[in-house]
């Protein structure tokens, strides 16, 4: 997933909102990834991290760096900001971000 791999990308409205489902999802499993004391069950969030994201690299960043950044804020994790419309289709445009 390119939005917690850069930060910020570009994209059309719609994708923007289903990408940031499924960032948020990510990011919480890091989180109660963070809150676990038993390895077992540490081990079985970045489980199903990598299981969706298919990148052993991303969830061990996602995984060390999410808790220390998210762990204060409860939720609204990205920012989308609309922008110029995408010439030729007229297409809605938006950056989406990590907070």
């Amino acid at each position: 997933m390119q939005l917690l791999r850069n930060g910020r990308i570009r994209t059309t409205r719609a994708k923007a909102k289903e990408v940031e489902k499924t960032a948020a999802h990510m990011i919480t499993l890091a989180k109660a990834a963070d809150a676990l004391e038993k390895p077992s069950d540490v081990n079985h969030k970045r489980v199903q991290a990598e299981a969706y994201l298919y990148d052993k690299d991303l969830v061990a960043d996602l995984f060390q760096e999410a808790p220390a950044r998210y762990n204060e804020r409860p939720g609204g994790y990205t920012r989308i900001t609309p922008t110029l419309p995408r010439r030729g289709d007229n297409a809605e445009m938006v950056y989406i971000e990590l907070v």
